[in-house]
């Protein structure tokens, strides 16, 4: 298994406020959190929300986990890393409002467990193909739902960059999973909507079959290339 992750704060904005984190043993962790809110509050966010998120399962996941155990130990890690970023949003008026997006997969034997919150997302890389596995909890993704604008107008649309669900920006927060079978050569990549907004599915199949660390820097330089308005993260796993 291969992996390798790399975050920017992109061409123009002053900080970086995502984070990622890949673990150093099995089963492997992959995260990756988007944070918002002030001048400092999304980089504390999406911080804290790794950390937190780190310790909830480092004692409790395995590599011989079913799904849907595995499953069970990432809810509670997310509304455990909700709860830190929401409590320090409340003590520190500084940090009022703050919260942050994130997604996240654990690999347990030929399945990969997907988690997320907010509008980082989850690509699966299979037989030459590219699916989009997680769904963004977006103000767009509800008005395509709905039948409002068509998928193709959703990269456009002035509201594009509104979420409607975020770790620690409310008391609690509902988590989405996602379970999906890997076989060799199958690749997860994971990423920030500084990515998304501005690399398309192709771009990022075309890049991503390379190695990983290849793939990552390749996407990372390409968004850098387009002007790269947000902070972009990308994080990739090969099996």
């Amino acid at each position: 298994m291969e992996f390798w992750g790399i975050t920017d704060r992109g061409k123009v904005r002053r900080d970086n406020q995502d984070a990622y984190y890949i673990s150093e043993s099995e089963p492997r962790v992959l995260l990756v959190c988007d944070g918002m809110g002030g001048a400092k509050g999304g980089a504390v966010a999406s911080d804290l929300a790794i950390k937190t998120f780190r310790t909830a399962i480092s004692d409790k996941l395995r590599a011989d986990m079913q799904p849907n155990e595995a499953a069970d130990v990432l809810h509670d890690a997310a509304r455990m890393a909700n709860t830190a970023v929401y409590e320090l949003s409340l003590a520190d008026e500084h940090l009022s409002g703050m919260g942050t997006t994130l997604v996240g997969a654990v690999v347990c034997g030929e399945s990969a467990v997907v988690i997320n919150v907010g509008d980082s997302r989850c690509y699966k890389l299979h037989n030459g193909g590219i699916r989009q596995v997680t769904k963004d909890h977006s103000l767009v993704e509800n008005m395509i739902d709905r039948g409002e604008i068509t998928r193709a107008e959703s990269y456009s649309h002035p509201n594009r960059n509104l979420i409607t669900r975020a770790v620690g920006t409310m008391a609690e927060v509902e988590s989405d999973i996602f379970t999906e079978k890997l076989t060799s050569g199958d690749a997860l990549l994971l990423c920030s909507d500084g990515l998304s907004n501005i690399v398309t599915e192709h771009e990022m199949l075309r890049m991503a079959s390379a190695e990983p660390d290849k793939a990552a820097n390749d996407l990372l330089r390409l968004a850098l290339d387009r002007g790269a308005p947000d902070n972009v993260t990308v994080v990739i796993l090969r099996k």
